[in-house]
């Protein structure tokens, strides 16, 4: 299974056709009819999208994730298995908060990060991957160095990194990791860290330096309602340095070379 979203991404569709040319069967999910990985894959799951102009992808990996999920649902039911979650449960979730738009919360925390050299991102689990994806567009269209790192690896290494006023944003959206998460909110808050916490669990607001709260959904569909406001993190600080948040410099929307 190949993922793109513009569908012409070359070691993407070079791995894709090494894969069919020893007999796999091969998958394709992106978001451009047309594209050369539709025409290459035995199979395609289109995102239908529509067209995304920026550089820095956001629709489209909502996309992405909803078609993955979708496909997740559709085998657990040939199969019989029960999952805790439909792709109904996430349109209901999406449509319910789709007018959340985070702009006033958001200011306080553009300042204090949009002069920094470095913003780490720490999560567990589908935090974590959370986390990645909002350090990538944080740091894909404000030029600011920022690092996804997993909250129980800190002490791996990672805290080495961490000063005082160090800038940390951490996501905690899985309610069986909250201990586990506080207690690195806590090692972090330790070494002088600014943390910003985004998370449903207002309960958690006294331990960090900023909290945003987010909406309250099964844990298995959080990050459809946490990618939004760190997307417009992402967004109202590239803005607020005068930078064009569609078209980041040195980067292009398909990455046609290896």
């Amino acid at each position: 299974m190949f993922l793109s979203q513009s569908g012409e991404t070359a070691d993407t569709l070079s791995s894709l056709e090494l894969a069919k040319s020893m007999g796999a069967i091969t998958i394709g999910i992106t978001n451009v009819p047309a594209s050369r990985m539709e025409r290459i894959a035995d199979f395609i799951l289109p995102t239908s999208a529509g067209p995304e102009i920026a550089v820095a992808s956001t629709k489209a990996y909502l996309a992405q994730l909803a078609v993955i999920y979708g496909l997740t649902e559709y085998i657990a039911q040939i199969k019989s298995i029960q999952l805790n979650y439909t792709t109904e449960n996430i349109k209901a979730e999406m449509f319910r908060y789709s007018k959340l738009d985070y702009f006033e919360q958001l200011n306080d925390i553009v300042q204090e990060i949009k002069y920094q050299q470095s913003v780490y991102f720490v999560g567990r689990g589908l935090d974590y991957l959370i986390a990645m994806e909002s350090a990538l567009k944080l740091k894909e269209i404000t030029y600011i160095h920022c690092e996804a790192l997993p909250a129980g690896e800190l002490k791996h290494g990672s805290l080495a990194l961490i000063h005082k006023d160090s800038i940390v944003i951490a996501i905690l959206t899985q309610s069986n990791l909250i201990d586990k998460t506080l207690n690195n909110i806590h090692e972090l808050n330790s070494r002088g860290a600014k943390v910003i916490l985004f998370s449903p669990f207002v309960e958690l607001k006294k331990f960090v330096f900023k909290f945003i709260k987010i909406p309250k959904v099964n844990d298995l569909i959080s990050p459809f309602v946490a990618i939004k406001p760190l997307q417009m993190l992402a967004y109202k600080t590239a803005i607020s340095k005068n930078l064009d948040p569609d078209k980041p410099r040195n980067l292009a929307k398909s990455v046609t070379v290896e």
